[in-house]
C-alpha cells in the first residue's frame, strides 16, 4: 500500500467504465499537444511562483506503457524505501502498476521526466462524472496543468528525494497529500484563470473532494483526504505564506498526516507525549508471530487511523481524539502476520466508545455473513486480560485460497490496545502474555497536563 501512493498520478477513483459509457474522444497524437502545454507553463509558473528550468515531453500513453512506466518506478522506491529483495520485490512493483495504471487520466514520471497522458483515463473521468463529451478538451488542460505542477515541483524540490527522506510510512503519506495537494490547488487557480469551470468540477468529482470535508465511504477516503485535504492544506499555507513559502514547505513536507488535517501546527513544535513504547510494541508483536519475522514499529498517523476508523463503518471523528498512536508489525509473508496497535484518546470514555463501535461493527459483520458459505464471522468480548472494556472478531474467508483475520481490542483508561493477526491464530492465552506488559507500560505513563488541556480545547 505505502508504494501504491507514490505515483504522482491524476488517478480516477472508481473502476473502469465499459467502452459504450465512455466519451468518443478525438484522434490525438503527442506532437499536437506540446503547443497546449507550451501554453500553459506559464500560468502555472504564475500560480506557482517558481520557473520551468526546462519544459517536459508530453507522451500520449496507453494503460500498457503507463504500468510499465509505473512498475519501473515501483521497483526504484522499494529499494529505496523497503526491503523487500528479488521476487517479492517484483511482484510488488508489478501489482500495483497493473491495478492503477488502467484508471490514470495523467502521470508525471519523476525518473524520465516525462509527461504522460492518457485518452482512456480522460475518457473514463469524463463517463465517471456523467460529463458531455465537449469537455473533452479542457479536461486535458486541466491534466496537463496538474501533471505540469508535479513535474514543476521535481524540477524545484526533487520528488524521489523528498519521498526517500521521509523518516516514516506517516510522514510519506504527508509528503504525498502536500504534492498531490499543492497541484490540485495550482490546477484549479489556472483553470479558473482560462475559464474551465466545467471541466475543474469534473476532476472534483473524479477524485471525490466536491463536498468538503472527508467521505464515511470507505472507497473514497483516499482520494478525498489525499486531493481534498491536501489541497486544502496548500490553500491554506499560500494564503498565510505566499507561494514562497509553499515552495519551503513542499521542500521539508509535513512529518506526519495530522499536520495535513490541521494545518496551523506545521510550523509548531509537537505537543505530544513520546509515550516510549516501541520496546514493548515489538516484544509483544514478537512473541505473536515469530522470531525470524521482519519486524517494524512507527508512530501510527492520522491516516491510517481515520482510515480503520472509516473502513470498520464507525467513522472517522474519533481519530481528531486521538493524541498518539503506534504499531508494531511482524511479518512472515505477503499475507501472513501480527500487529499490535496503541491508540492513546484524550478521554477514557473515547477509548471505551471506540472498543464499544468496534464490537458492534464485528457482530453486524457476524450478523451480515452468516447465510454466506464464504465466510465464517464471529464477534464477542476477549475476557483474558483485565480491562475496562473489550471486544474481538474473527473472519475466515474461503475465496480461492483460505484466510483468517483476527482482531482483539481492549480499552484501559484513555488507551486502545488492539491486535491484528492475519492468517495467524495465537491462543487467548499467548495474546494475554503479550499485551499485559504493554498495558502495563500505558499505565505508567499518564497523559500529561498540556495534553488534557489541549484535548478540552477540541
Amino acid at each position: 500500500m505505502l508504494l501504491s501512493l507514490l505515483c504522482w498520478a491524476l488517478t480516477p477513483r472508481a473502476a473502469a467504465m465499459p467502452p459504450t459509457q465512455q466519451a468518443t474522444l478525438p484522434a490525438i497524437e503527442s506532437r499536437a499537444l506540446q503547443p497546449l502545454v507550451d501554453d500553459l507553463v506559464p500560468l502555472v509558473e504564475e500560480a506557482a511562483g517558481a520557473r520551468f528550468h526546462t519544459i517536459p515531453e508530453v507522451v500520449l500513453a496507453d494503460p500498457d506503457t503507463l504500468a510499465e512506466v509505473l512498475y519501473t518506478e515501483q521497483m526504484h522506491l522499494l529499494g529505496e524505501l523497503t526491503e523487500l529483495e528479488g521476487g517479492s520485490a517484483d511482484a510488488s512493483a508489478r501489482d500495483t502498476a497493473t491495478q492503477v495504471a488502467h484508471l490514470m487520466a495523467g502521470k508525471y514520471g519523476f525518473l524520465d521526466k516525462k509527461l504522460y497522458l492518457s485518452l482512456e483515463g480522460i475518457g473514463e473521468a469524463l463517463a465517471q462524472a456523467g460529463a458531455e463529451p465537449r469537455l473533452v478538451g479542457p479536461l486535458i488542460q486541466v491534466v496537463l496543468a496538474h501533471e505540469l505542477t508535479h513535474a514543476l515541483q521535481d524540477q524545484q524540490v526533487d520528488l524521489a528525494r523528498v519521498v526517500i527522506e521521509s523518516a516514516t510510512a506517516d510522514a510519506v503519506m504527508a509528503a504525498n497529500c502536500t504534492v498531490e495537494g499543492h497541484a490540485v490547488w495550482v490546477q484549479e487557480q489556472v483553470a479558473a484563470r482560462l475559464g474551465l469551470d466545467e471541466a475543474s468540477e469534473v476532476m472534483s468529482l473524479v477524485l471525490g473532494y466536491q463536498e468538503g470535508g472527508l467521505p464515511v465511504d470507505a472507497t473514497q477516503f483516499y482520494s478525498s483526504y489525499v486531493y481534498g485535504l491536501g489541497r486544502d492544506f496548500s490553500a491554506w499555507h499560500t494564503s498565510h505564506g505566499g507561494t514562497d513559502h509553499m515552495w519551503d514547505v513542499l521542500a521539508s513536507p509535513p512529518r506526519a498526516t495530522s499536520m495535513i488535517v490541521h494545518p496551523s501546527t506545521y510550523m509548531e513544535p509537537s505537543s505530544r507525549a513520546t509515550l516510549g513504547l516501541p520496546k514493548a510494541l515489538r516484544r509483544a508483536s514478537r512473541r505473536l508471530g515469530r522470531r525470524r519475522w521482519a519486524q517494524r514499529t512507527q508512530p501510527l498517523g492520522d491516516f491510517d487511523v481515520r482510515d480503520q476508523l472509516v473502513r470498520s463503518g464507525a467513522g472517522g471523528h474519533l481519530a481528531d481524539r486521538v493524541d498518539e498512536a503506534w504499531h508494531a508489525r511482524s511479518v512472515g509473508g505477503e499475507m501472513l502476520g501480527v500487529e499490535v496497535q496503541v491508540l492513546r484518546f484524550a478521554r477514557p470514555a473515547l477509548a471505551q466508545a471506540y472498543v464499544l463501535d468496534m464490537g458492534r461493527q464485528a457482530a453486524f459483520q457476524a450478523a451480515a455473513t452468516r447465510h454466506d458459505t464464504r465466510v465464517i464471522a464471529s464477534a464477542g468480548v476477549f475476557d483474558a486480560v483485565a480491562s475496562d472494556v473489550s471486544a474481538r472478531e474473527s473472519i475466515a474467508l474461503q475465496v480461492g485460497e483460505s484466510h483468517e483475520l483476527g482482531t482483539v481490542w481492549l480499552a484501559q483508561g484513555g488507551d486502545v490496545v488492539q491486535v491484528i493477526t492475519v492468517n495467524r491464530t495465537p491462543t487467548d492465552r499467548r495474546i494475554a502474555r503479550a499485551v499485559r506488559p504493554v498495558l502495563k507500560r500505558l499505565d505508567q505513563q499518564p497523559l500529561p497536563p498540556e495534553a488534557l488541556l489541549l484535548s478540552q480545547r477540541r
